[in-house]
């Protein structure tokens, strides 16, 4: 692309040293320009190093249940987590909950309906929030419960 602020001797001039030079550019003509196989380079890796960009690695049926079992227990403890900060948040902020409900009904009826629904939304908090601003049918997430978003995502859990 040649200047716009040049004048049209200059540029012509421009293209013509540029079209007497077209075999220092790499163009549709000359792609290989720069390209050598005098020199190679090899990286050398680890024997036990394997690509990071590999299929699944199938377990037999005996070790896929023991990591099932696993995945499902951290799961459970997030949730129990998840339940318990709610517990907690619930004491500090000094909400009430009316006196005839019992501790176990509490937790039935009220607290573990909540850890679903945040259970669920979590991930999409954000979107949620964002959408709220402009769909009148969507409610904003309460901002007391944005700090549980991706709670369930056990991948971002062990990177924090």
């Amino acid at each position: 692309m040649v200047p716009t602020e040049l004048s049209p001797i200059q540029n012509q001039q421009i293209l013509d040293c540029l079209s007497n030079l077209k075999d220092l550019f790499v163009t549709e003509d000359n792609p290989g320009l720069g390209l050598t196989h005098l020199v190679q380079h090899k990286i050398q890796l680890k024997d036990s190093a394997i690509s990071k960009h590999q299929g699944p690695y199938r377990l037999p049926p005996n070790k896929k249940e023991v990591l099932r079992h696993q995945l499902d227990q951290l799961l459970e403890q997030a949730k129990q987590k998840l339940f318990n900060g709610i517990i907690d948040m619930f004491m500090e902020s000094g909400d009430k909950f009316p006196v005839v409900l019992s501790d176990k009904a509490i937790g039935d009826q009220v607290i573990m309906p909540l850890t679903n629904g945040v259970w669920y939304l979590s991930g999409n908090m954000g979107t949620i929030q964002e959408r709220a601003k402009h769909l009148p049918d969507v409610h904003v997430i309460p901002a007391r419960f944005l700090s549980y978003d991706n709670i369930n995502d056990y991948k971002k859990k062990k990177e924090r």
